[in-house]
């Protein structure tokens, strides 16, 4: 079966994680958080008069490691490369709690991010749903995707 991308429309998929790099890098160095990892404690249930004991495992993955593959390798590689380019700057110190003003271009970028991400979220959820998700959304998506190589243009 040939896989078409969802938001042009081109033969092809590739591979795409729905928390990009970037974020996945930033919650294993500064959060401490080790995707394919889960934490389970072993409490008084499993040995009775005893304190918890926090233990490893690994099992799968996580959220933060989850794939899907909706868009092409020229969507994942080009206009989505470059939002999450011009994204990372501007959400990182925000994950790491410190305040950003943000101004109607940064605002502009991270509301798209959000949309992207959600749209990959849904993608990667949609066997549960339903009813499909509306292809008009990726569409939407992917016809403004000029606009942030307009914006790198003017930040490099």
């Amino acid at each position: 079966m040939k896989r078409i991308c969802v938001y042009c429309g081109n033969a092809g998929s590739s591979k795409e994680h729905v928390w990009p790099k970037w974020v996945r890098e930033h919650a294993a160095e500064v959060m401490g958080v080790t995707p394919p990892n889960v934490q389970r404690y072993e409490g008084s249930q499993e040995r009775r008069r005893t304190v918890p004991r926090l233990r490893r495992e690994r099992r799968g993955h996580s959220r933060l490691s989850l794939t899907i593959k909706h868009p092409c390798q020229d969507c994942n590689n080009g206009w989505m490369s470059s939002l999450e380019r011009i994204t990372q700057p501007i959400l990182i110190p925000m994950i790491e709690g410190r305040q950003r003003e943000l101004g109607a271009l940064d605002s502009k970028i991270v509301r798209t991010w959000a949309t992207k991400t959600a749209l990959q979220f849904a993608y990667a959820s949609e066997q549960g749903f339903t009813q499909p998700i509306h292809p008009d959304y990726a569409h939407r998506l992917f016809a403004r995707r000029d606009d942030f190589s307009r914006v790198l243009a003017v930040q490099v």
